[in-house]
């Protein structure tokens, strides 16, 4: 019987009989598909079908390197062949995986094979078992990552040594073990082990990803936690060739991110029914001291609170006990508690807070949705993360307009090229203002920078598009809007109808100003201009941000060849200009 079964795990092999499926990585935040991860199956009328029962007999046999690279070029071959959206993510064993390296990275060279490339592909490690040599898989990890791979570690909590390597390893991503997931929305146990994993990820610059997600509500926690990664069935089953998703987007901008917002402050989803004995309540605040309130909820929605040093304040009074020993919680509520809805921004949140009663400002709040209770936020939550906003639009912002920098202009558009969303960049450059920067001074010249990021921010800066400041005079727009042309030629006709306040009326007058070129000769230039390179992105188009940059600065270079306000839009098919100067 044994021989057979390893007849037959050979046969698999040689005969490539392997079926892939896949099953999709949600990014529940922007309601677009992430990436899929690839699972492998026997054949369906074999005994190895299942996954455990074939990479089990791999391994014992000696065949796990054999069989796991025959999985990832099958993975990668399907990936390829239907054009699935975002990442692939390739399971592969510490085994594997450091032979993988120590053989001039076959395994590397199988995925890229089928014009995948390392940005493309994040390479799983799955524990098998415990690994003979730690330090080895670390360095090999990190080998793969200089070559551009991403890493996740798979199954966090569930193997003999993931902590550590997640540790020493600082992988992109951490898939948490479905163990910790399942039922998560009823059990504190497993919703404070999933927050302790969010606090750490946070500060390594991990992203968590929840694995096995079955039910509505484990969804709801999740999402409430701060984690906007997700796979499961709630979402879909693995499958051969998985249909397209149709997901709800939430709205995100640029500038306001989705993980900036009342539903990430959830600490706890602590919760009584109102007729809940006191007795009761006061011991479950005995019994974990992390607990500061607990919410009373009945058919679903919050009716008020109970602060543990209010409760035990008053069952500390003499009597005490006889008195409240039989009464329900709802005699001891805080009515007047704040509730915030979940899609409100923290800014929003923290006026909420800071316009309470000074007795009451330092006091927990209640998280709801639609009116239905998610759970209860803390004041030094959102303290931090109104902090740690902060400092990150600080960080990557322009410091004289404050719009966003290169970074999160370029993650902008790797989002949206992943979601599989039609958009437009335009590229905007201010024609000769180098010569009136030299003729007028810095100041003056800040002055024309600060107002045409007014102009983009009125006719560009809402809804669902993104606005950024490249550098100097270049400045970019994603809009995502199907009237585009619309909203960008009342922009331009406003730049050339209110540049000239910026010139002296000699100049005005003269058309422009006489000054050094960039070789130090002297020669006149005409009043600024701007010119616009509009390109079309269809899904599919491109893979990475820097090659739509690419193809929008040839697209910008020929609008520049005016001498005037002008733009041109790039549909892909056809280059066409349409001059818009001066126009009413």
């Amino acid at each position: 019987m044994v021989q057979s079964i390893q007849t037959e795990l050979d046969g698999i092999i040689t005969q490539k009989g392997i079926r892939t499926v896949f099953q999709p990585i949600i990014d529940f935040n922007a309601g677009k598909v992430w990436g899929y991860e690839a699972l492998s199956r026997g054949p369906a009328d074999s005994c190895l079908q299942s996954p455990l029962a074939l990479f089990d007999l791999a391994a014992q046999s000696g065949r796990l390197w054999d069989l796991e690279r025959l999985c990832a070029k099958a993975a990668a071959s399907n990936f390829s062949r239907q054009r699935l959206p975002g990442r692939l993510f390739v399971n592969v064993s510490y085994e594997s995986l450091l032979k993988a390296v120590s053989i001039n990275g076959r395994l590397l060279a199988a995925l890229q094979d089928f014009n995948l490339k390392p940005q493309d592909v994040v390479i799983e490690i799955t524990e098998r078992s415990p690994t003979p040599d730690l330090n080895a898989l670390i360095e090999a990890s990190r080998y793969l990552h200089k070559q551009g791979f991403s890493i996740a570690i798979d199954d966090l909590g569930a193997g003999y040594s993931t902590l550590r390597l997640w540790s020493e390893l600082k992988p992109d991503y951490v898939k948490i073990d479905r163990h910790f997931i399942s039922d998560i929305d009823t059990d504190n146990i497993k919703s404070e082990f999933v927050r302790s994993i969010i606090e750490i990820a946070r500060s390594m610059d991990s992203k968590v990803i929840a694995e096995g997600i079955e039910t509505i509500g484990e969804k709801k926690l999740i999402s409430a936690m701060g984690i906007h990664l997700m796979q499961g069935y709630y979402f879909q089953r693995p499958q051969a060739e998985p249909p397209s998703l149709d997901i709800t987007p939430i709205v995100r901008s640029g500038s306001d991110k989705e993980q900036y917002l009342a539903r990430n402050l959830v600490s706890t989803n602590d919760c009584v029914v109102p007729d809940e004995p006191i007795t009761k309540v006061a011991k479950r605040f005995q019994s974990n001291s992390s607990v500061n309130s607990i919410a009373v909820v009945e058919n679903g929605k919050a009716i008020g609170i109970v602060h543990r040093k209010t409760l035990l304040a008053t069952l500390s009074k003499p009597f005490a006990l006889d008195l409240y020993a039989r009464k329900p919680i709802v005699s001891l509520i805080d009515e007047n508690v704040l509730k915030v809805d979940v899609k409100l921004r923290l800014e929003q949140v923290s006026r909420m807070v800071t316009h309470r009663a000074r007795f009451k400002a330092e006091e927990d709040f209640i998280i709801s949705e639609d009116g239905q209770f998610v759970g209860i936020g803390q004041v030094i939550d959102l303290l931090r993360q109104i902090t740690e906003l902060q400092v990150k639009t600080a960080r990557h912002a322009n410091p004289l307009t404050m719009l966003p920098g290169n970074v999160p202009i370029g993650d902008c558009v790797d989002d949206l090229l992943c979601s599989g969303q039609a958009f437009t960049i335009v590229y905007f450059d201010l024609d000769n203002f180098k010569p009136f920067n030299d003729m007028y001074g810095y100041a003056k010249g800040d002055e024309v920078l600060v107002w045409f990021s007014g102009l983009l921010k009125k006719y560009c800066g809402s809804g669902n598009n993104f606005i950024g400041h490249v550098g100097g005079d270049d400045f970019i727009a994603v809009v995502s809007d199907a009237s585009y042309r619309e909203i960008l030629k009342p922009l331009l006709v406003e730049f050339d109808q209110q540049i000239e306040q910026f010139y002296n009326p000699e100049d005005i007058e003269a058309g422009g100003i006489e000054t050094e070129d960039r070789l130090g000769e002297r020669r006149f230039f005409n009043l600024m201009s701007l010119s616009g390179g509009a390109l079309y992105v269809r899904p599919g188009d491109y893979l990475h941000f820097k090659e739509v940059s690419y193809q929008l600065g040839k697209v910008k270079k020929q609008a520049k060849s005016f001498d005037k306000t002008a733009i041109v839009f790039d549909t892909g098919e056809t280059l066409f200009i349409e001059d818009l100067s001066r126009q009413g």
